[in-house]
């Protein structure tokens, strides 16, 4: 099979790799290793993808350098395979990432993040909610939402409801978690003619579905 993967066209690569464990005899390491340093993207990724899934330890360190260096979608793939592989690896890379990486680093780690626990996660995104590049502060209150259990997290979405600015990231995860206990607050939002017309109409989004889960219960 490897000698096929070789001198195949691209696409029957992709093909091989999205389908590897039905096909191959054995684990598929070899095809696996020779695919991670193919040069398209998605043939990239489905092999971190299935090392992380097979545990291929032997195989961490080119896991850890297409984390750093890969197209987008294949670094958060190699990423979440490291995780798999190699949690301290992981989570030394992700401290480097989140405290002294690029916005593209720490984009990568915010894909990932639901692979780790709210305890692991406590400290990045807290980093990251005050991050000079409003993209990833607005990213990282999405991936907040997630973690709503512990209270930490809602308490960093209180104090982000109570703003004179309000980012719109936060009325989205109360409207998609259907976050009932905030409705005073929404309506406040609503009614506030000096709140600009996209957080009123992100307040009222999110009032109405709470109001649709209040009608189910």
């Amino acid at each position: 099979l490897i000698d096929a993967y070789r001198s195949a066209s691209v696409e029957v690569r992709r093909e091989i790799i999205e389908h590897l464990g039905s096909v191959v005899e054995g684990s598929g390491y070899g095809i696996v290793k020779e695919a991670m340093h193919d040069p398209d993207g998605h043939v990239q990724g489905g092999a971190v993808a299935y090392a992380g899934r097979m545990g291929f330890g032997d195989l961490t360190k080119e896991v850890i350098e297409m984390s750093r260096k890969s197209y987008t979608d294949v670094r958060s793939k190699a990423l979440r395979a490291l995780i798999k592989l190699d949690l301290a690896e992981a989570s030394a890379l992700i401290e480097e990432f989140v405290h002294t990486g690029s916005v593209a680093d720490k984009k990568t780690f915010l894909a990932v993040a639901d692979a780790l626990d709210n305890e692991r996660n406590y400290p990045y995104l807290s980093k990251l909610l005050v991050d000079d590049d409003e993209g990833i502060r607005k990213a990282t209150i999405g991936v907040c939402g997630n973690f709503l259990d512990d209270e930490r997290y809602m308490n960093i979405l209180r104090g982000l409801l109570a703003d004179t600015e309000i980012p719109h990231e936060a009325l989205k995860v109360v409207k998609e978690k259907r976050l009932t206990m905030f409705k005073d607050r929404l309506v406040d939002l609503f009614s506030d003619g000096t709140k600009g017309m996209w957080t009123r109409y992100y307040a009222l989004s999110a009032l109405d579905r709470s109001e649709e889960h209040t009608s189910e219960l």
